[in-house]
């Protein structure tokens, strides 16, 4: 009998991770590292901008949107990460 050990680089190649500053984030390329400061990003006091609304991702509640200096992000899986805008960079308004 052969037991086969493959090093957790192959592991998580297999299984398409990536990894970000939290560690690994299983989702694929598209899969956002969250954002610098997290502590910064509050709920709002006014409507999400349609722009905003959107670009969230499916499944993502208006409830979960968060505003830091006009910067968007939205609450996943107890990290906030980054609304994206088509060109890949994060959703502001300035």
């Amino acid at each position: 009998m052969f037991r086969l050990i493959l090093p957790l680089s192959m592991v998580l190649a297999g299984c398409n991770a990536s990894v970000g500053p939290v560690g690994v984030s299983i989702g694929g390329p598209e899969a956002s590292p969250a954002v610098a400061n997290p502590a910064d990003y509050k709920e709002l006091d006014h409507n999400v901008p349609r722009g905003v609304e959107a670009a969230l991702p499916p499944g993502v509640s208006k409830l979960d949107v968060r505003e830091n200096d006009l910067c968007y992000a939205y609450v996943q899986d107890g990290l906030i990460l980054p609304v994206k805008r088509p060109d890949g960079s994060q959703y502001c308004l300035k």
